[in-house]
């Protein structure tokens, strides 16, 4: 397995004077030239990116434009891109003028890229910008609004205040031909508002990466909202310590800030880590069967080894669970004797178990599955892996075991529940096809003061 590095640029792997340190150069070019697969995703342009990230080896393409692009770092060549179709940029036109906002437009024009802005209508946040900008050739400064939205429009940029964008924001945060962010700049007190295409994201970027440099895994670093959806497609992601709270608790852990070569060191201390993982879950078969009567001990201890690991110190307990109460042996033995309880193995070691049930919980009825109720289907339960082997593909060979099953036993598709907060599984389960169906009450907050779980469902 193969696994793809990506990391933000501001606020994360650019330190508070907007550049990369000696101490991360060093680094990042030693661990490309042992073949880690490393690359950057940014909102910046190429040309923007390449003059902060000067002298790193960027040996693969990189994301730029939040998305927009993947481009060749060295040669500037666009590997692929994300469009506006022209109903699609008249009617942003028609809502900015509506909103009486003058924007930076961001556009090929006649075949060059070109940042095109209204002089007459600059607010300090502007001025800072292109201030700080003087000598790109892409500028393209205008004394009216004539022809300001020429060529093909890639990207809209608006600076101001909160109040004043939080209007246009509202118009396209809910049109979904339109991906539209609007957070504070870094360091500043000004607002950016910025309009893309729907699938301009990291997310969707990561994904045409992903498969363009054949990787099977992604292990991703943000600071900031605009990360979020390449979180949500990465199977481990960091926040850096000055990352804002909503990224920080959509991580899968918190490491040290920009000003500390924190991604820089994750990698320096982890990458030989996962590459070993990676090479063993390569180079070894991860059977799974149904468990014996001797699996018992092996899972009871399985069960005590990883609520030990979610109640380490700093360690966040996305499930919730804890030693003693959930999951415990009654569970697993409960399972053996009604025959749906299955163990992964590795090496003879028991790595991973699920319990397969055909009962579904009655508050699955306020669900909107995507087939009836009725219909017969699998349930996942205390779907569990060993600490020691996180990252080595264990939990997503229990999801395709119980998939076969399903289909062996004619059920129309699988089900499964997790705790909202349980993130690592929710990414897990995306990966692994399951479609998020919504929120249900298990009737669980009086036992275990845990009410809301996100309910997955996977069509056969």
């Amino acid at each position: 397995m193969k696994t793809l590095y990506v990391s933000d640029l501001d606020g994360t792997l650019l330190n508070t004077q907007a550049r990369i340190s000696p101490r991360s150069l060093e680094i990042l070019n030693r661990l490309a030239a042992e073949g880690m697969p490393f690359t950057y995703a940014t909102a910046r342009s190429l040309s923007s990116a390449s003059v902060v990230t000067r002298g790193l080896s960027a040996g693969i393409p990189v994301i730029v434009y939040n998305g927009a692009y993947i481009m060749e770092p060295a040669t500037g060549k666009i590997l692929a891109s994300e469009g506006f179709s022209p109903e699609e940029r008249a009617y942003v036109r028609r809502k900015l003028e509506e909103h009486r906002i003058s924007p930076v437009v961001y556009a090929f024009v006649d075949g060059e890229e070109r940042v095109s802005w209204d002089i007459t209508r600059v607010n300090e946040g502007k001025r800072r910008y292109f201030n700080n900008r003087k000598g790109d050739r892409r500028l393209r400064p205008l004394d009216t609004e004539e022809g300001l939205y020429a060529g093909e429009t890639f990207y809209y940029t608006c600076i101001g205040e909160k109040e004043e964008l939080e209007p246009l924001y509202a118009v396209f945060a809910e049109d979904e031909r339109y991906h539209c962010t609007l957070q504070q700049e870094l360091y500043r007190p000004e607002y950016w508002l910025e309009i893309m295409p729907a699938k301009a994201t990291k997310y969707h970027a990561i994904l045409k990466l992903k498969k363009l440099w054949k990787c099977d895994r992604v292990v991703s670093f943000g600071d900031s909202i605009n990360d979020l959806p390449m979180f949500r497609i990465s199977d481990e992601c960091y926040a850096v310590g000055n990352a804002v709270e909503e990224l920080k608790q959509a991580a899968t852990d918190v490491i040290g800030d920009n000003d500390s070569d924190s991604v820089a060191r994750w990698l320096e201390e982890n990458y030989g880590r996962l590459n070993v993982s990676t090479e063993m879950n390569k180079n070894t078969n991860i059977e799974v069967r149904p468990a014996c009567e001797k699996d018992l001990d092996d899972i009871e201890n399985l069960y005590n080894d990883l609520n030990d690991y979610l109640a380490k110190p700093g360690q966040k307990n996305y499930p919730r669970w804890k030693k003693g109460v959930y999951p415990v042996r009654e569970q697993a033995e409960e399972g053996f004797r009604n025959g749906q309880l299955y163990v992964a193995v590795l090496e003879e070691a028991v790595v991973g178990t699920v319990i397969c049930l055909q009962e579904q919980e009655d508050a699955y009825r306020t669900v909107k599955w995507q087939i009836p109720m009725e219909a017969p289907v699998l349930v996942i339960h205390i779907l569990a892996v060993h600490p020691d082997y996180f990252g080595y593909g264990v939990g997503a060979a229990l999801l395709q075991y119980a998939e076969d099953l399903a289909s062996r036993q004619n059920r129309r598709a699988v089900r499964l529940d997790t705790y909202q907060d349980n993130l690592p599984a929710a990414r897990l389960f995306e990966k692994c096809g399951f479609h998020f169906c919504g929120m249900v009450d298990l009737g669980l907050e009086e036992v275990y003061g845990l009410k809301w779980y996100r309910a997955y469902e996977k069509v056969l």
